[in-house]
């Protein structure tokens, strides 16, 4: 088998994750996750300044084919289209989000795109999805680790909030990827740099371990719902963890 065709089955299989269509609405009961998967103390002081202002927020998303809503309905219903929607919504201000997630790019791809790509505008906030694509292509993650790293410094260094989006968790890809060692890099990444980590990879386990979503014997029609409504409630809950360390980062 050759890289290509594993990193598209691998890739493939992590899209075959169910729910019902997603909708721009408050989190429902199904949604919710324990408090302590939600539980962050680390700081967004770039964001918090923005708020204490009345400025407006921008925020550049980084990522792969789930910021482009690959495997459900479209970019409409990709996460970070309703991460935007949630967060404005959450801050009460103007929130602007610019979309630069690109397929099937490793972490030190996105390290050569920074400076031009996401520095160069000056963004408030960075939210940073980042380790799948890394664990299909057989990247060590000691590679992975010191990539993200450096990228986190560069932002950090110019003043931007980073927040980083681990993996997704899908059991049936657990053969074929060792996802673990790609979602301790990035945790032990943000315990070194204090950053908030929305922890998807924990999220998404919960929700199958619970019934919220199933994984086998679906039909591509019930497949694509189902990635909508992941995609709803991870760009909810992520919008409620930025506006709660943004609101605890405002200067008093």
């Amino acid at each position: 088998m050759t890289p290509r065709t594993f990193l598209a089955m691998a890739l493939g299989l992590l899209l075959s994750i169910s729910a019902h269509p997603g909708r721009a609405a408050p989190l429902t009961n199904e949604c919710r996750v324990p408090d302590p998967m939600l539980s962050d103390d680390s700081r967004l002081p770039a964001t918090g300044r923005a708020l204490a202002r009345a400025q407006d927020i921008q925020v550049i998303v980084l990522g792969g084919g789930g910021t482009q809503g690959m495997g459900g309905s479209g970019l409409s219903a990709a996460w970070p289209t309703k991460f935007s929607t949630a967060l404005a919504e959450a801050l009460g201000r103007k929130v602007e989000v610019i979309n630069l997630g690109r397929r099937r790019q490793i972490a030190t791809e996105v390290l050569q795109r920074l400076d031009q790509d996401v520095i160069a505008l000056k963004p408030t906030l960075v939210v940073w999805e980042t380790g799948t694509v890394d664990a299909a292509r057989g990247i060590e993650p000691e590679e992975f680790s010191r990539a993200l790293a450096r990228g986190v410094r560069l932002m950090q260094r110019a003043g931007i909030d980073v927040v980083l989006v681990d993996p997704q968790f899908v059991g049936a890809t657990q053969p074929l990827l060792n996802m673990a060692p790609f979602v301790e890099a990035m945790r032990q990444v943000s315990t070194k740099d204090q950053l908030v980590k929305f922890d998807r990879y924990d999220i998404m386990r919960h929700w199958l371990e619970v019934g919220f979503i199933r994984q086998l014997g679906l039909s591509r029609e019930a497949m694509v719902q189902e990635n909508d409504k992941v995609f709803d409630c991870v760009g909810k809950l992520l919008a409620q963890l930025v506006a709660r360390q943004a609101a605890a980062s405002r200067p008093q």
